[in-house]
């Protein structure tokens, strides 16, 4: 190397120590790397180890019998999933649900649950979807066999939920889409402004409920659903919906849609109906519209298979059914609605008898015993194998 260099002795030194001193340093900055990587993993660990220490004292924290520090508890597991959403968020959601079921179990009475807490875990887990950082995005909430008649679901994201063998509250401006309802009762209260589509109902009750502003579209299942002395007004949708074997007893019915639904064995029996638009209903057959009050009722498609005994033109205001059996006329009135006396498909709308007017206070009473049984009595419900009730 370097022949025509005097020095070329000198020169090779140089390269050996550049490349010494080059190796030295890689060798130190790999013995640096190994260093950092080690403390980082220990940080890791310490760290992981006090969140499982947050953790462990959060669980604890829900065992007290002092409610601030369960609420504290709660709050802790909510921010530990914030924190750690991949490893702890929905083991948090699905142990503050199970907490939530046990305190608001159906068998207490109102007195027995603590709302407090109850609102606690409601509003971390469901009212807060919108702000950054929520932790429990797509996780589905059982919440079966509760009494949640003292809680505030307002503004709440439950989508995907399982509300079924629940006593509801009054609920506004909240999303249950893709939820399940079985054997609910919605007790005397104020539903407005609800999204209830594509969910599964069955069984369920609206007992002198007020809905309205509320989506029932697209639902999976809408059968034996039953509105006893309910008013259903402004803008509540039933679009796409198939309607079967449900029951609108001495309700009030108002400027309500059924855009492309099928109405199938369901009674309107007692109920006042009024701005109606049926044209663009796919099916109405076999239903009950005895003592039914019709008042600008438009429909295009045939009525088949109906019983139309005792309809009357609609009050502005709804009667107890005593009322309305004593006050109205034997005979079918059908001017409420607009429909040809073609379209009417093997109808019966003979006169209204007192085997009729027996067979609907029967009806009717038999939903309000359900009701208030089941309200009234929660400690005599038993759960049987297959997770029904049995009364």
């Amino acid at each position: 190397m370097y022949p025509n260099n005097l020095d070329r002795n000198g020169a090779l030194l140089k390269i050996s120590l550049s490349t010494i001193s080059g190796i030295g340093i890689f060798i130190g900055v790999l013995i640096a790397f190994k260093r950092a990587n080690t403390f980082e993993k220990s940080v890791r660990g310490q760290v992981k180890s006090q969140i499982d220490e947050r953790f462990k004292n959060a669980i604890e924290h829900l065992g007290n019998d002092k409610k601030p520090i369960i609420l504290g508890g709660i709050a802790e597991l909510h921010q530990i999933a914030k924190e750690n959403p991949k490893e702890y968020a929905e083991v948090v959601f699905d142990i503050l649900c199970s907490y939530l079921r046990n305190s608001n179990n159906y068998k207490k009475t109102d007195k027995e649950i603590n709302n407090t807490i109850s609102q606690s875990i409601v509003n971390n887990l469901f009212k807060r979807y919108q702000e950054k950082n929520y932790p429990y995005n797509g996780l589905k909430a059982n919440l079966r066999f509760s009494n949640f008649t003292g809680i505030n679901f307002d503004n709440a994201n439950l989508n995907g939920s399982d509300f079924s063998f629940c006593y509801m509250p009054s609920i506004t401006n909240a999303i249950f889409k893709f939820s399940t309802f079985h054997r609910t009762i919605f007790l005397s209260y104020n539903i407005d402004d609800v999204d209830f589509s594509s969910s599964d109902m069955f069984d369920v009750i609206f007992d002198r409920t007020r809905l309205k502003n509320t989506k029932f579209e697209k639902m999976l299942n809408f059968s034996q659903v039953t509105f006893l002395d309910t008013n259903i007004t402004c803008n509540v949708s039933f679009n796409n919906t198939k309607l079967y074997n449900c029951k609108f007893l001495t309700s009030f019915i108002d400027n309500i849609s059924f855009i492309k639904s099928d109405i199938t064995s369901t009674s309107f029996a007692a109920s006042d109906m009024t701005n109606i638009d049926w044209t663009l209903l796919n099916k109405f057959s076999r239903n009950d519209l005895r003592l039914t009050g019709l008042r600008h009722i438009n429909i295009k498609i045939n009525i088949e298979k109906s019983i139309l005994r005792g309809c009357r033109i609609a009050n502005n205001y709804r009667d107890k059914l005593s009322i309305v059996i004593l006050k109205n006329s034997r005979n079918s009135n059908l001017e409420g609605i607009n429909i040809a006396k073609n379209q009417l498909i093997d109808c019966d709308y003979s006169e209204f008898t007192d085997e009729d007017a027996n067979a609907l206070r029967n009806e009717y009473n038999l939903c309000k015993e359900k009701i208030y049984f089941e309200h009234n009595n929660p400690k005599n419900k038993k759960d049987d194998v297959n997770g029904q009730v049995s009364l």
